[in-house]
């Protein structure tokens, strides 16, 4: 009940995930979803972001990168991504329940900042 706020007796819960299987909770999460349907779904959005910093990043690479998005974008996918999650947040959901969504990653801050910003 954080601010005054509170959920809905019955809701939709969707968690997207960051995270990948090298990390340390990632099959506690991936068997809690298992164990608890059906008003609940992981889905798994694997993002690595970028493995350098822009700044240390050579500026030829770098010029490449904003120039040929499709290569910039290829893993983490956040064009599509987002307007997918655009779309969730803007449509009522099929099983006509409120939803609840909390997007993560391990730590909390690069991955779910490029993503939520």
């Amino acid at each position: 009940q954080e601010a005054g706020l509170s959920l809905p007796s019955e809701f939709f819960f969707l968690d997207i995930s960051f995270d990948n299987p090298f990390e340390a909770d990632y099959y506690l999460e991936l068997d809690y979803f298992a164990k608890n349907p059906p008003n609940a779904n992981l889905t798994e959005y694997l993002l690595v972001g970028a493995l350098l910093p822009p700044q240390d990043t050579p500026a030829d690479i770098r010029d490449y990168l904003v120039n040929n998005t499709d290569v910039l974008w290829a893993i983490d996918q956040l064009p599509e991504r987002l307007s997918n999650v655009r779309r969730m947040l803007t449509t009522p959901h099929p099983s006509g329940l409120p939803l609840v969504m909390d997007m993560h990653c391990e730590a909390g801050c690069d991955r779910t900042g490029e993503f939520s910003g």
